[in-house]
């Protein structure tokens, strides 16, 4: 892929936990993911991971899992950027009907649905949600990602302005994520 001129790969790791890729229909191991995560970036390719908190199913222990995996591979190099949310079942997904059929949404207030808030019961508290998300993103400013990003500086101007725009963006989500 990086031969063909691409530059950005996409990896929905959504979850560190098997039993969540499983009922995600995901078909993937975690252990593929990462593996799949650490190639892409050995060729050179920014990998951009997805991650969701809130899973009804998932307790903090499977969280933490998560949030573990998530640092390591944004820490190691093997992930350039990622987008950290909270689950949402929307409306015509098998999750939406599965939550709507066990009674766990907790609003039908649509404009709620932004990926910030818990929008059905789930096994954690909202804040412990929330303070996933937090740690996830502060891993931007790990000594050793920050180290990474500097000495892998392609353009230093260009970088730069992108680094300052992902500092940007990770100081907002974390004011969107606060308890």
């Amino acid at each position: 892929m990086r031969q063909a001129g691409f530059r950005l790969a996409l990896f929905g790791l959504e979850s560190a936990n098997q039993t969540t890729l499983d009922r995600l229909v995901k078909g993937l191991t975690v252990r593929q993911i990462e593996d799949g995560a650490k190639a892409a970036a050995k060729a050179g390719l920014d990998v951009h991971l997805t991650v969701m908190f809130g899973y009804p199913w998932e307790g903090e222990e499977e969280i933490l899992k998560t949030v573990d995996l998530a640092r390591r591979l944004l820490r190691k190099g093997h992930a350039y950027t990622l987008q950290v949310t909270m689950v949402v079942p929307y409306p015509g997904t098998p999750l939406f009907r599965e939550m709507d059929e066990a009674g766990l949404l907790t609003t039908r207030e649509w404009d709620e649905y932004d990926m910030r808030r818990q929008v059905m019961n789930s096994g954690v508290a909202e804040e412990v949600t929330k303070e996933a998300v937090r740690r996830v993103y502060r891993a931007f400013l790990h000594p050793e990602t920050l180290a990474r990003r500097i000495l892998s500086t392609r353009d230093p101007l260009a970088d730069i302005k992108f680094y300052w725009r992902g500092f940007m963006s990770v100081v907002g989500h974390l004011k969107d994520f606060k308890g």
